[in-house]
């Protein structure tokens, strides 16, 4: 008996010790892998530290006092769906699970580093194949939508996908791939293979880049250039939506990456001066970007007195709300502000 307890000892404690040793081994691994990176893209390290991007703004919007005097335009804002990045960091926080989806993206940006290809997981991440998925369900959501008469948001979808030939409309989308995707494929029947609407039809615009320091808010597409589709975008095959992206997106207003002296807020009032232009009838304005700017963009330009989700949670991935934005020009120089009446949410909702 004596002797069968003490080599049951002796078992347990290999294998605590194996154990032990594996995940000291992996935690080592990841050291040594985090270390390679931050070698590698040394920029995104530093811009980590040392960014002013979400620098917060002590600016107070208000109404104007006779709201019927002010221009107007009419903002929609469509979040990307899911990337890489919320793959590995959004999903569940019980240890065992975040440290596999760490240890599987950790893996496979290796692979990705090794190919020596522009490719990264955590870099301006591209959407995963759940948010490839999301995408098509907002794509045939968008579809049915517009094609039922009797659906009070009908109409609504006919113009986001350009159906309404009585409606304009432009699309501007975010420098970053996720949204770039994401645009491709929730808004496929906005573009006419082969016809005359192939081409330029969505705008790629810098100033809709998203306000955070992490690593996956920096453009890897330089300025001037449209973004090349990831490795997840080109096995994508029910709307072979990489094909079309050199054709279908106009790179005019690509500045390329955030700056290190950029701010959240300079990009939000520079969007906010370009959309409501008065020389250029751009008529309602369709952006597709990310939640933190979407979010900020709300927190600017509506009252501090005004409480709405759209100001304290997230829109959910491929969410697509509607505004208006006011212009109040009476003081001299333009003033902006949400009319908080005009929020309607068309696909999705918010999230914490």
């Amino acid at each position: 008996q004596k002797t069968f307890e003490q080599l049951s000892s002796t078992m347990l404690s290999e294998l605590m010790m194996r154990v032990f040793r594996l995940l000291l081994g992996l935690v080592i691994g990841y050291l040594l892998f985090l270390c390679c990176w931050l070698w590698v893209y040394c920029d995104a390290f530093a811009f980590r530290l040392f960014a002013k991007d979400k620098k917060k703004s002590d600016r107070q919007s208000t109404m104007p006092k006779d709201p019927s005097t002010a221009r107007s335009v009419r903002l929609v804002f469509l979040r990307h769906g899911e990337s890489t990045w919320n793959d590995t960091f959004n999903r569940s926080k019980m240890p065992h699970k975040f440290a596999y989806r760490l240890l599987y993206s950790a893996v496979y940006e290796t692979m990705l580093m090794v190919t020596g290809t522009l490719e990264s997981w955590f870099l301006d991440s591209p959407l995963s194949e759940f948010g490839l998925g999301q995408a098509e369900q907002l794509q045939v959501f968008l579809r049915k939508t517009a094609a039922d008469p009797t659906d009070p948001l009908s109409d609504d979808c006919k113009m986001l996908l350009g159906l309404d030939q009585h409606v304009r409309s432009t699309v501007v989308v975010s420098n970053l791939r996720r949204a770039v995707s994401t645009c491709m494929v929730g808004l496929w029947d906005r573009i006419q293979p082969g016809g005359e609407k192939a081409a330029n039809q969505f705008l790629i615009h810098s100033s809709l880049q998203e306000i955070s320091t992490n690593p996956d808010t920096l453009a890897i597409t330089r300025a001037g250039e449209v973004p090349k589709p990831s490795w997840l975008d080109r096995l994508h095959t029910d709307t072979k939506f990489a094909d079309q992206m050199a054709t279908a997106l106009d790179p005019s207003c690509n500045m390329g990456s955030k700056s290190m002296e950029s701010t959240g807020q300079s990009r939000l009032l520079d969007f906010a001066a370009w959309s409501s232009d008065p020389s250029v009838d751009r008529g309602t304005v369709v952006c597709v970007g990310h939640s933190f700017w979407f979010r900020e963009f709300c927190r600017e330009f509506m009252p501090k007195s005004v409480t709405h989700d759209i100001k304290t949670k997230k829109l959910t991935n491929c969410g697509v709300v509607m505004l208006t934005l006011l212009i109040d020009e009476s003081s001299g120089k333009p003033e902006y502000c949400v009319d908080e009446k005009s929020l309607k949410t068309i696909y999705g909702g918010y999230t914490k």
